[in-house]
């Protein structure tokens, strides 16, 4: 997963809680729900590959949603990953 940021983003690797659902694509638009850094941010394996100790944050799809956001300034979810 690509995630927004300086200076054109980092990848983290992400999973759903749920493997059902509908299917994610390239493109998508997520929200990514992180839990706590590893104790070792940036020393990890993934954080080593990528050489941006940003990728070593763990967490979980959980929904995508449209890249429209309405007119009280809220994004339509379409589809949640429990």
């Amino acid at each position: 997963m690509l995630v927004c940021g300086p200076p054109s983003g980092f990848f983290l690797i992400a999973e759903t809680p749920n493997p059902g659902g509908v299917e994610i694509q390239h493109g998508d638009l997520l929200i990514w729900k992180a839990f706590s850094p590893p104790p070792l941010i940036g020393k990890g394996p993934i954080g080593s590959l990528t050489g941006d100790k940003r990728s070593s944050w763990v967490g979980f799809i959980v929904a995508k949603i449209a890249p429209e956001i309405d007119e009280s300034g809220k994004f339509t979810m379409t589809s949640r990953y429990p």
